[in-house]
């Protein structure tokens, strides 16, 4: 069950969707591992142009790009990465959508983040979501203009109004 807060918590939920709010996702009773984008490992990368600036330590790609890594994948059109391609500072993409998926593992479910653009902070270990944004991690979606999710502390933070649906476990 999530945990929802706000700087005005005294306000019932529903006035607090519309004016952003603050949600930690954490399963009931137990410790979860924490999302990472680890870059050790082969990453198979396609794309239709690239580009790279070695004294910036940039490089772009356009057209269809393919990120896959064995814990996570990325689609979008175009990306750029900032610093070193084997341990970037920061990776954006921009795309009809962009989508990035961290993959389940036996102590998290999937975590996918879709919008127009999503940015990769490896120094806030956070994804930014904007434009349609939409992130969902297992049975709960979270829908907004721009979504903050902190991957160590697996914490949510809605920027703007805020859509949720939680689907509850079966019970037998």
């Amino acid at each position: 069950m999530p945990v929802v807060q706000s700087s005005r918590s005294r306000y019932p939920l529903a006035v607090l969707l519309g004016a952003g709010l603050w949600l930690a996702l954490t399963a009931s009773g137990q410790a979860q591992e924490r999302y990472r984008i680890d870059w050790d490992g082969p990453i198979i990368v396609e794309a239709v142009e690239a580009w790279a600036d070695s004294e910036q330590r940039l490089t772009r790609l356009t057209g269809d790009i393919r990120f896959d890594h064995q814990q996570w994948r990325m689609r979008a059109d175009t990306a750029q990465i900032d610093g070193p391609l084997d341990a970037p500072d920061a990776v954006t993409i921009t795309g009809t959508p962009a989508i990035m998926t961290l993959r389940a593992t036996e102590d998290r479910p999937e975590l996918e983040a879709i919008g127009t653009t999503v940015e990769y902070s490896r120094a806030n270990d956070r994804l930014v979501v904007s434009g349609g944004a939409t992130l969902s991690e297992g049975r709960r979606r979270f829908a907004g203009d721009r979504l903050e999710y902190q991957l160590a502390t697996r914490k949510l933070i809605s920027v703007g109004p805020v859509k949720m649906r939680i689907e509850p476990k079966p019970r037998p």
